[in-house]
């Protein structure tokens, strides 16, 4: 019998590769701002973007503050005149345009769509996410997708799995499974929540007070979880 009915799956960094696609539109941008680019500029961004990411899923800000606030942290980081605003339509005009799927994530995507009915859930901003999934043809493997600036609520809150779960049509949260990459908002949200949870790790980060049924390194380690 299949171990789940349920695969509810993270978009950025566990289907589509967002580190690369990120990459490509900072580089960009940069580019049309005329700022040279030093090594650890990009690193240094996405600390910054992962803060806010993580003030917005705490509830301390919206998803529209989170666009430019962002910008506003790393120019003052790197003493850079240059209006915020502009920077996030530079930014968000390349990103929609350079979509990268992760290592086997489309494979898997195959192997599972005739075995398990799934759904996206995502922490994204909509103006982002659409087009990245119309691009890559996303929207024919999933039954829903619920991105969380459309909702008006994000993982790992109760509300935002529990609205999932009532478009699921409410199935035995032990035959759920959630895949993603983050550890706070899919795997401790969806844990909180009462469904399994598989870790997507592949850098094996250690992180404290996560609790999780499976963690893997590659996404052909699910297809043993998921006997396929």
């Amino acid at each position: 019998m299949k171990p789940y009915d349920w695969l509810l799956f993270d978009l950025d960094n566990t289907i589509l590769d967002f580190t690369a696609s990120s990459e490509i539109a900072f580089n960009a941008l940069m580019k049309e701002m005329g700022y040279f680019i030093e090594a650890d500029d990009f690193k240094t961004y996405r600390i910054i973007n992962r803060q806010v990411w993580t003030d917005m899923e705490a509830g301390l800000l919206d998803h529209k503050a989170l666009k430019t606030r962002r910008w506003s942290l790393f120019f003052a980081e790197r003493q850079i005149e240059f209006d915020p605003v502009k920077a996030n339509q530079i930014y968000f005009e390349y990103i929609k345009t350079s979509p990268v799927f992760v290592s086997f994530a489309k494979e898997l995507l195959e192997l599972c769509k005739d075995n398990f009915k799934m759904s996206i859930i995502t922490n994204g901003i909509a103006e982002v996410q659409w087009p990245r999934i119309d691009q890559t043809g996303l929207r024919d493997y999933f039954e829903h997708i619920v991105i969380s600036d459309e909702l008006g609520v994000a993982k790992p809150h109760h509300d935002y799995f529990d609205h999932c779960h009532q478009l699921l049509d409410r199935p035995k949260k032990s035959r759920v499974l959630v895949i993603g990459d983050t550890a706070e908002s899919d795997i401790n949200g969806g844990k909180a929540y009462g469904y399994d949870t598989c870790w997507y790790n592949p850098e094996y980060r250690s992180e404290k007070n996560v609790e999780t049924n499976f963690q893997i390194r590659h996404l052909k380690e699910l297809r043993s979880i998921l006997s396929l």
